[in-house]
């Protein structure tokens, strides 16, 4: 009788290792929908979390002066390491227009500019921030015969953002391009940029 007692209560102990042991806590949480390991973090709310932190939009531009014409698409995707600093990524597109009098002949130029750029962002004030940003931009140049060149920038600036919803914001930047290139297709090394955001 003794015998079969401590055998009883042998395979009971087994059980209750069994039942708790990390293979069966891994499949209980994932049944749950939780990471293995972290029974209190499910996956959704890891994502939700990620995605939370992200944010796009981008900004629409226009100049126009005296033989001078262009015009700026350019969208972002950015995230939010903290509440005060956002890194980036953006691409862009412009149309670029211009007249050239030289002595001997007077030519209209333009040009398809197609770029990208990497940003970071840092909020020094609730609704103002300073902005710094490197932009590779591909485009004809007047002299290039037809040829495409790519040109760098070091745009340096700030900016005022005005939260317009839970979602929603808009922002105007004033950036100076530090390395401005005769070929560039800015009109001037200062850069207005108004645009908007949404906020995940």
């Amino acid at each position: 009788m003794l015998k079969r007692y401590k055998a009883l209560k042998t395979l009971m102990l087994l059980f209750a290792l069994f039942s708790w042991s990390p293979y069966t806590l891994k499949a209980q949480t994932d049944n749950k929908g939780m990471q293995a390991g972290k029974p209190f973090e499910s996956k959704s709310s890891l994502s939700s979390s990620i995605k939370q932190k992200m944010f796009v939009g981008g900004n629409v531009g226009f100049q126009a002066a005296s033989g001078f014409t262009s015009f700026t698409v350019a969208p972002v995707l950015g995230y939010r390491i903290s509440d005060d600093f956002a890194v980036g990524i953006g691409s862009s597109y412009l149309y670029f227009r211009e007249k050239i009098i030289s002595p001997t002949y007077t030519y209209n130029f333009s040009t398809h500019v197609f770029g990208g750029s990497v940003f970071a962002r840092y909020f020094v004030f609730e609704n103002i921030f300073a902005h710094a940003e490197y932009e590779v931009l591909n485009l004809k140049t007047y002299d290039s015969f037809n040829e495409r060149r790519n040109i760098g920038n070091w745009l340096v600036g700030g900016g005022y953002m005005q939260q317009l919803g839970p979602h929603f914001a808009s922002n105007l930047s004033v950036l100076y391009a530090l390395n401005q290139s005769p070929y560039s297709p800015y009109g001037s090394p200062l850069i207005i940029r108004p645009g908007f955001l949404y906020l995940f």
